[in-house]
């Protein structure tokens, strides 16, 4: 007791000491924990942030890849359209060709384009009179070929029966009927 008896003052200042020092312990536990854990959370939001940056880059790139390909799928349909309207246009023009049909018969214009002349009212005559020639050119054709074939056949027959005579002459000679 005589060696503490002076030293209550001091011990008062190092309980003030130790108080202050658990206090100050206790603060520094409470914002380690939070800064842990906040830095943790920041962390998954970082990872996420980042995840979610990602997916709209691709997300960007696909709309991109998507835009471009509606774009084409236009451009093919109006190229499609137009190759119909082309086919209908010449499906037209080769019905009115091949069914002689005219505007008199209709009262239109038959679906013509600019391009063609109007019809002639003698254009049916005109064209039963062509019909008519190219028939006969036809069957000149094919009579002036049968007098070909036919020509050709007898020129045949004569060097079949020349070549018969030969023959029989070889086979009396060896015989010895020469005559």
């Amino acid at each position: 007791a005589p060696v503490f008896s002076g030293a209550e003052p001091e011990f008062k200042k190092l309980k003030q000491r130790i108080i202050q020092a658990a206090k100050s312990f206790a603060r520094y536990r409470r914002t380690a924990l939070t800064d842990r854990a906040t830095e943790n959370q920041n962390r998954t939001v970082g990872k996420r942030e980042s995840a979610m940056a990602g997916i709209n880059a691709e997300a960007e790139q696909r709309e991109q890849l998507i835009a471009e390909t509606e774009q084409r799928i236009a451009d093919l349909k109006q190229q499609i359209e137009k190759a119909r309207e082309i086919d209908e246009r010449m499906q037209k023009l080769r019905e009115r060709r091949a069914g002689g049909r005219t505007s008199a018969d209709d009262r239109t214009d038959a679906g013509r384009t600019g391009s063609e002349r109007p019809d002639n009212p003698g254009t049916k005559q005109a064209a039963k009179r062509i019909a008519d020639l190219e028939r006969e050119i036809e069957q000149r054709k094919q009579s002036r070929e049968y007098r070909s074939i036919a020509d050709k056949i007898k020129a045949n027959r004569g060097t079949i029966d020349q070549r018969d005579r030969q023959q029989e002459k070889s086979r009396r000679r060896s015989r010895g009927m020469e005559i």
